[in-house]
């Protein structure tokens, strides 16, 4: 049954639009490092930017927030989640822009 915008799904990927060339050769840089180690990278970025926010709301709060190895840990399993987000996402978009590229003019940049 069709949704109020006329859609079927509201998720599907068919509304998603291709990368930017700039975007894409980033990302196909990166994916050769492999899917594991870009989801770790970017938990590592998500657990350090927030350790630094929830660092900084002790001294901005009257009320210190408690650090620990639990709230690392904590931060750490949000980040996976993230970073595995982020690849299906990034790995869709590349898949779409692939299919968008004639196949006798596309070569993997190295």
């Amino acid at each position: 049954m069709p949704r109020k915008n006329g859609r079927k799904n509201a998720g599907g990927g068919s509304t998603m639009k291709p990368m930017s060339p700039k975007r894409f050769a980033w990302w196909e840089k990166a994916r050769l490092k492999g899917k594991w180690r870009v989801i770790c990278e970017l938990s590592s970025v998500w657990t350090l930017a927030l350790s630094v926010v929830w660092g900084l709301l002790g001294y901005i709060t009257p009320a210190r927030p408690f650090f620990s190895l639990i709230t690392v840990m904590f931060l750490f399993g949000g980040g996976l989640l993230v970073g595995l987000s982020a690849w299906k996402n990034n790995e869709r978009r590349y898949q779409k822009t692939l299919d968008t590229i004639p196949h006798d003019t596309y070569q993997i940049n190295s």
